[in-house]
């Protein structure tokens, strides 16, 4: 705004105007302060210069022409109800009765409509991912996404009641945050108390119903206090186990293009552990041509553990690639994205993050300062035609596998499998249930030294329900540590460093030591044409970045290690070497080999 605006003293007689951005904040400051602490302020009396400059800076298209600090320094809710409420206003002349409102307006219909909901029951919660929701006859709503605002839709309607719903649910939100009835965290799905031991897996098919698993029993019962489960607009019901019916996995290959039961067990104990409220989660990835069924193959899980009408996504394109992303776990229990190309490094580094826990930081919406933190932690699958990364930390915390082209004359109608499938699901549910009370009664019993993979409490969890499955915990253990080892070599085959340094170290027995530009160039006497690659590694900078890389997986595959030597003459000497490496593979003990967590450990 280029025209200077004059405000009232602050403090001391000074004036203020709208272009110092320091004296406006300090002049919205006590004004704040008051609306905070819930205090009714007319501005348009107490404080008219400020009002209509608040006023003209919100009128403006582009956000460079406003006075943000005004909006930064008041609640974004609060501001927006103050200054476009002189609508309300006009629309209703000669109306004096109404009470004094936050911003200077009269007591509006929505506050009036707010208050009668809050005196009638509902409840306002703040969850610990900051985010608003309302309790109301037992059912959660985001104030944050549709379902909020459907809520106080219906309940103007059946109130009869003449307003802006949209304010309406501002009001709600600036509430929920600053003044809730709750502070607890909100589950999607899946929910287990602060002291663990329990797992409610949410029906959601109006009946309030949970099915609750512990280690002495599984039974639906309602939900019980405490526990709040978040239904997005998309979730679907949930089908209700038949634990009286018997069940084996193997009932499921027609269903499923599998050619083995160990990665058809596999993909279950996924399943099944997606079905748990805390991670880590691997991500479940699965490999296949053009009609190979695995995007019908995924559907069918997602219907048993996360029933939902968007079944399959995609990955969205854009600047706002990752914030879509970090969004769409952040809402969703089970995530599967669908015919994936390709992940480049920063998708790599959020999908790490969803797979293990933790939080995603990216901007705020309309602001160039202000930072979001999202709380991701979800069961992710991906399917592709082909491999997908070769990022050594993605590649440790998924598990892959490949489904072979449908032979000609077996195909069958989608269609038909799923009315088929529909039938088995009650079925299925009961074994996942098993599963789950499994893990909840043994995990803590499963002995993993030895194994150097990453997913560890995983590795735990699938060796716990392996019974339920049908194989014993040290194949299923097995299973997990050869799905490993593939990964690994599927990394090292596409990495250009991989062959040349094999062929190096068979050469020098086993061992190099050296400077890094010294290891360079033994293993570039080796590459022959690949030195010439644009991706081969240009300093010895680059090399010991590259070599960082693939060196979790050399050392689990082949027991290669690359560590300090010692120093000398003030240089760092490193050594790359195999201290378990033979000529002759074979002589390696089994002992040696599970050390290293190779698959071939039993």
């Amino acid at each position: 705004m280029t025209n200077k605006t004059e405000m009232p003293p602050a403090s001391g007689g000074q004036n203020f105007d709208i272009s110092s951005l320091a004296n406006a904040a300090e002049a919205v400051k006590p004004v704040n302060e008051r609306l905070l602490s819930g205090e009714s302020i007319d501005m348009a009396d107490e404080f008219p210069e400020l009002h209509s400059a608040l006023k003209l800076a919100l009128k403006q298209k582009d956000p460079k022409d406003r006075s943000e600090v005004f909006i930064k320094n008041l609640d974004p809710s609060l501001v927006r109800l103050a200054f476009e409420g002189d609508k309300s206003d006009k629309e209703n002349p000669g109306d004096e009765k109404r009470a004094p409102h936050h911003g200077g307006l009269k007591q509006s219909n929505q506050q009036k409509f707010v208050e009668d909901l809050i005196n009638q029951g509902l409840k306002l919660i703040r969850g610990k991912d900051s985010k608003a929701y309302a309790l109301w006859e037992g059912k959660l709503f985001a104030l944050d996404d549709d379902s909020g605002a459907d809520l106080i839709s219906l309940l103007a309607y059946k109130q009869q009641a003449g307003m802006d719903e949209a304010k309406a649910v501002m009001l709600l939100k600036a509430k929920a945050r600053h003044e809730p009835d709750i502070e607890a965290k909100v589950h999607k799905r899946v929910a287990s108390p602060p002291e663990g031991g329990h797992v409610y897996i949410d029906l959601a098919d109006g009946s309030n119903e949970v099915i609750h698993v512990s280690k002495e029993a599984i039974k639906i019962e309602p939900k019980p206090e405490g526990i709040y489960l978040y239904q997005s607009p998309s979730s679907l019901p949930m089908a209700r186990p038949d634990f009286d019916a018997d069940f084996n996995l193997e009932e499921l290959l027609p269903f499923f293009n599998i050619t083995n039961l160990r990665d058809l067990r596999l993909i279950w104990s996924w399943a099944a552990c997606a079905m748990l409220p805390t991670g880590p989660h691997p991500i479940l990835h699965v490999i296949g041509t053009a009609g190979s069924a695995k995007s019908e193959m995924m559907k069918k899980v997602r219907r048993v553990i996360d029933p939902n009408n968007a079944e399959l996504r995609v990955i969205p394109e854009g600047q706002e690639k990752l914030r879509k992303f970090a969004i769409a776990v952040q809402n969703n229990q089970v995530l599967i994205i669908d015919n994936l190309k390709h992940i480049n490094e920063s998708m790599a580094d959020v999908m790490c993050i969803a797979s293990t826990g933790g939080n995603y930081v990216t901007r705020g919406h309309f602001s160039n300062l202000g930072e979001v933190s999202v709380q991701l932690s979800a069961p992710i699958a991906l399917t592709s035609i082909g491999p997908v990364t070769t990022a050594s930390d993605l590649l440790d915390r998924m598990i892959s596998m490949h489904v072979p082209p449908l032979q000609k004359g077996t195909q069958r109608s989608a269609k038909e499998l799923d009315q088929e499938f529909e039938k088995i699901i009650p079925k299925l549910m009961a074994l996942m249930c098993r599963a789950i009370q499994h893990v909840l009664l043994f995990e803590d019993e499963i002995d993993v030294s030895g194994f150097e993979i990453r997913m560890m409490d995983f590795q735990k969890r699938i060796a716990a329900m392996a019974p339920v499955f049908g194989w014993d915990r040290e194949s299923a253990m097995k299973g997990m540590v050869d799905n490993t080892e593939k990964n690994d070599l599927d990394m090292l085959d596409n990495n250009i460093l991989y062959k040349p340094i094999m062929d190096a170290l068979k050469s020098h027995n086993w061992s190099i030591t050296g400077k890094t530009s010294d290891l360079l160039e033994v293993i570039a006497s080796y590459a022959g044409a690949l030195e010439s690659r644009q991706d081969w590694p240009k300093g010895p900078q680059q090399f010991a970045g590259d070599l960082a890389y693939i060196e979790p997986s050399l050392k689990r595959i082949h027991g290669i290690l690359y560590e300090p030597h010692r120093r000398k003459s003030d240089v760092r000497l490193k050594t790359l070497h195999a201290p378990h490496m033979h000529d002759d593979e074979s002589t390696e003990s089994d002992s040696q080999k599970i050390q290293r967590g190779a698959a071939r450990a039993f």
